[in-house]
């Protein structure tokens, strides 16, 4: 038991998951944002804070959140909340719209905590900056893009 606790928390493993979660958590995400119908602007936008914490690592965190914030305040101001039909559940569309609006916001937070400490982790492994920084960030780019395609598979 011992040797497999020790195999498992060995830095090798902790790449596999860092890029396992990556791939898993910016796939909701990209699901997340088709669902929103999220307009390229807002796709671009995304992707550019991607592409900047996978050069800056953690120091970019700080920003990022900041700015992803902001375009989740904006976007709860432009869209006050959904008209639905009466749903099966005991919440109001306006309590089920704050609540999609705070799980979103938390899942970005998240991604970009995650990807800047996996930037960190990887640099911390002594490998080449641009082959983790481009790995990390193709990875996040094809996730969100997957997310994006399962949702359009699914609804159309």
């Amino acid at each position: 038991m011992t040797k497999l606790y020790t195999a498992l928390v060995q830095p090798k493993y902790h790449q596999l998951r860092y890029a396992f979660a990556i791939l898993v958590g910016y796939s909701v995400g990209g699901f997340y944002l088709s669902s929103c119908q999220a307009s390229a602007a807002i796709w671009s936008v995304i992707c550019l804070l991607v592409a900047y914490i996978a050069i800056t690592g953690m120091a970019g965190v700080v920003l990022s959140e900041a700015c992803f914030s902001g375009m989740v305040i904006i976007y709860a101001l432009s869209y006050p909340w959904p008209i639905t039909k009466a749903l099966s559940i005991p919440f109001t569309p306006a309590q089920i719209w704050s609540m999609a609006l705070l799980i979103f916001w938390l899942l970005g937070s998240l991604l970009i905590f995650l990807l800047g400490s996996a930037i960190t982790e990887f640099a911390q492994q002594r490998r080449f900056y641009w082959r983790y920084t481009v790995c990390l960030g193709g990875l996040s780019f094809l996730a969100l893009h997957l997310g994006h395609r399962v949702y359009v598979t699914v609804t159309f």
